[in-house]
């Protein structure tokens, strides 16, 4: 499903429970965990930073139940407004899991010609990044935040690791262009996840 406009400042626990409620409005079959305190049987990709539009974010969905395509449909026409449904399909256990995914890409579309080009400079010299620890600042280099980057008009696009050990892309606006409201220069959007296969980045589907 999508994200975006103003479902981007919805938090990743708020937007869980939207999730929920979203599939017992559609009456899809989800299954419930067992014991006293039952919760719904789902899985989702790595959270959502808030701030951050994104157009692969995936759910994991147990259910006990076929869910018949009336139902599929539904759960789109529940959906609130800036989340969208992308796709929708039954899977086996050979399925690749979401806790694979290991990289994401990400396109920074910038508000003014002067946070680009500066952004766009620092990406281009590789500069290295310094990031944030319970220990303090440690200091990156460009190839372990930044696999691949394009360029183009007023945008980035930046192919990056995500999970334990990595940095988000508004760390490196603030960073690079010297500022600490990285959200009012830049639109930031995920637009893939990848995990490694054979240790190749490949596209998460």
């Amino acid at each position: 499903y999508a994200k975006q406009c103003k479902a981007r400042f919805i938090g990743h626990i708020d937007c869980m429970e939207i999730v929920k409620r979203s599939l017992r409005m559609a009456k899809v079959p989800v299954a419930y965990t067992q014991g006293f305190n039952k919760h719904p049987r789902l899985i989702t990709s790595p959270a959502l930073p808030l701030g951050y539009e994104s157009r692969c974010e995936y759910i994991d969905v147990e259910v006990y139940d076929y869910c018949s395509p009336e139902c599929m449909q539904q759960l789109s026409l529940v959906f609130p407004e800036g989340f969208t449904v992308i796709n929708m399909y039954h899977h086996s256990d050979d399925t690749m899991p979401l806790h694979l995914i290991a990289y994401a890409t990400y396109m920074l579309s910038f508000s003014d010609s002067y946070s680009y080009r500066t952004f766009a400079d620092k990406l281009n010299a590789k500069e290295s990044i310094v990031k944030k620890t319970k220990k303090g600042l440690k200091n990156l280099r460009f190839d372990e935040a930044i696999v691949e980057f394009t360029t183009h008009d007023s945008a980035v696009t930046l192919l990056m690791p995500i999970g334990e050990g990595s940095v988000r892309p508004d760390s490196v606006i603030a960073q690079w262009c010297g500022t600490d409201k990285p959200f009012e220069i830049a639109l930031i959007t995920k637009l893939t996840s990848y995990y490694l296969k054979d240790s190749v980045v490949t596209e998460f589907q």
